[in-house]
Formats: C-alpha cells, structure tokens, sequence
C-alpha cells in the first residue's frame, strides 16, 4: 500500500500532524503499535496554550466540548514543596486542566478515524528502507510513502534505526492513587528530594496521579527512591499499587530533527518538552501540526520547510535551558526558602511560564522577564 503521508505513532504529536492534514483533504495513514484506547505513562497536565492548540485544530468543537470529555480535574491551587514542608501556598489565576492520557489519546484517536481517517493498529515495524521510501510490519504488509512523520516517542525505533540519538533523557515513575489511600488538596509539586529532580502530586476525580522525574543512571535505584517520596507524603497501602515507568525528553534535542528531505520527527521523538517544567502535550501536539503544515506547503520536499517552522522551538528550549542555573545551589535552596513571601512570582511564572505563552520566539524574551521578575521579588523588593 502507498500512502502520500505515513505517520508512525498515534500519541498527541502523530494526531496532531494526522488530523491537521485530515482537515486539507490531504490522504495520511497512521501506524501504532498498540491498539487504542491503551495506557500511556503522563502526569497529564494540560496548559491554557494546550488547550487553545486543541481548539484550533478541532475548530468544530468549542473549548467546554472538548474539555467535558477529556478532563479528568481542574485547579487553581499550587503548592510548593521543599522537601516535604511547603515553600508556597497560592490561588494562580490561569487554572490547570489534568487528564488521563489514556482518554485524551483515545479522542483524538477517535476524532481522526470518525471522520474517516485510516489508522492501522496493533502493527509492529520489523524494516525500514528510507532510500526506497517503504517499510514492513510484522503482519507482513509493506507501506511505501511520499513523506514520513516519525511520532514515535522518546524511544523512537525510527530514530535510533537510523543512529540519530539525543541526550538528556530522564526517567520517570508513576502511580495512581485511590481517594482512601491518600488525601490532598490542589496540585504539589516536591523540590529537593534525594535522586529526584521534582515529584508531582495531581488529583483527579478518581484518585492521585503521582510521580517523580530524575535524571537517567543505570545505578540509581528508581524503586526504592519512589517508594522512599510515598512513604514521605504518606500515601497509604503501598503493596496495592503496580509502578509504571517511562522516558521522556529532558532538555536534548535533535538539531536537525529530518532525515533526507521527506522524513520528519516530531514530539518526544524529536526530544521537543520543556526541559524545566516537563511539559510535553503543548510540544507534541504542536511540533506535529507543524510537519503537518510543512507538508501541505512543500509536499515533495517539506524537510527544509519543518526547519524553519522548528527553529523558534528549538530556540524556546534553549532559553529555558538557561535558566536551570537558578535551580542548583545554592541559587535552588534561596529560591526554596523565600518563594514562600513572594505569591505574585509563583502566579507570574505559571501563567506565563506554563500557560500563556503560544507562539514560536516568545520565551526568550519571556526569560528575560523572569530573571528580572526574579531579582526583583528576591532581591529589591516585596510584593504580595
């Protein structure tokens, strides 16, 4: 079979790029893996940018449509931890949605095929000829393609089929606590715990998604440093919960994220995720728009296209970068004792941090701000 777009992989970044070209007639087919819905590892934050990208792409279902049914909660309370003692307390004014990433995916999923989208699931990739544009699965059809869009996840096969590999990657567990198991208010996030590069506790209507991101070391026990942070915020019956792990990008980056001039990797394949928050639904989502713009522009060729659309990106995550000098010490353990005075920071850096900002160039100069916003709080003066 021959297909003028083959996307591999079903999560947020291959919709994206699927149902965008979806909405110009182009013909696209996706390949995953998995059968739909399926599980899927992810603390399940999503942005007000997130949200307005949703809009945008699902231009006939308003903002309450598509949040009734795949929001799992909402918060405006974040709470600050350093250690376990809280370090900020405050009402941000840009509330947060939490899903289940098993049903965000699956509608989307759902979106793609009801309106008559071909997807193949439950296939697994066994060759791939880029030179011949063709690959094969493991039921024995061979695919041929015009252009490739690689959305198959920090542990891209097609990426490292091809020996092109980024660094930083981090390693993340997860569990989902029931309600009697734990109890907690708002959304926390935990700074300074031993082999933990922060920890997050969002609730959800039917329990606590929990977790801990840290950095990746074959010699670091992930085990026993979990269930060490557990039993340190006092979740309850332990020996109930199966843990569930996964990489995801860490700040690396594939510079030039194309393979010839019709192969395009996007989402956590590329390594596109805010390297300070972790977010990784806005990226995702919108790097596969853009390869899918990229192609309806220039679709004999949309490599050299999906550069230029990518570069403010890769920007953004270098600027970000930047800034994680503030979080070591001993600039870390100031920031930790003093947030606490100083609310109108924490809401200043979530709303626009997180929330605000959806538009390619702008984070550099919003770190900029930050660092003055930062200095100004910390050091000049106080507001509350």
């Amino acid at each position: 079979m021959h297909f003028p777009v083959l996307i591999i992989g079903g999560g947020p970044a291959g919709m994206g790029a699927a149902i965008r070209l979806q909405k110009a007639g182009a013909d696209c087919c996706v390949v995953d893996r998995a059968v739909f819905p399926r599980p899927k590892l992810c603390g399940g934050l999503l942005t007000q940018k997130t949200r307005n990208l949703l809009v945008s792409l699902l231009e006939q279902r308003t903002e309450e449509e598509i949040l009734q049914a795949v929001a799992a909660d909402r918060h405006r309370r974040l709470r600050l931890f350093n250690r376990y003692a809280v370090a900020s307390d405050v009402e941000i004014d840009i509330p947060f949605d939490l899903i289940h990433r098993e049903v965000y995916d699956n509608y989307l999923v759902s979106h793609f095929k009801g309106a008559g989208g071909r997807m193949m699931e439950g296939e697994q990739i066994i060759s791939f000829d880029p030179e011949q544009k063709r690959l094969h699965l493991r039921s024995g059809e061979m695919l041929t393609y015009d252009t490739l869009i690689a959305a198959d996840g920090a542990n891209s096969w097609m990426r490292n089929r091809l020996g092109m590999r980024y660094g930083k990657r981090l390693f993340c567990l997860e569990i989902l606590v029931r309600k009697e198991d734990f109890g907690f208010d708002g959304i926390g996030i935990y700074f300074d715990l031993p082999n933990i590069l922060y920890a997050w506790v969002f609730p959800k209507r039917d329990g606590y998604c929990i977790g801990i991101c840290s950095k990746e070391n074959a010699a670091t026990d992930y085990k026993r440093v979990f269930t060490s942070y557990l039993k340190g915020i006092g979740v309850r019956n332990l020996e109930n919960y199966q843990l569930k792990g996964a990489f995801v990008p860490g700040g690396g980056f594939l510079k030039k994220p194309v393979y010839g001039k019709s192969l395009l990797f996007v989402g956590d394949a590329a390594g596109f995720a805010d390297p300070l928050t972790g977010e990784g639904l806005y990226w995702s989502l919108y790097s596969g728009v853009q390869a899918a713009e990229s192609v309806l522009a220039h679709p004999e060729a949309p490599a050299g296209e999906y550069l230029r659309r990518i570069r403010p990106v890769q920007q953004d995550i270098r600027s970000v970068s930047r800034i994680m000098l503030l979080f070591h010490k001993p600039f870390y353990q100031f920031w930790l004792r003093n947030v606490k005075d100083y609310p109108h920071f924490v809401r200043y850096f979530s709303d626009h941090q997180l929330s605000l900002y959806e538009k390619e160039g702008l984070v550099p100069a919003l770190i900029r701000k930050v660092l003055r916003r930062y200095l100004g709080f910390f050091l000049i003066r106080k507001k509350h």
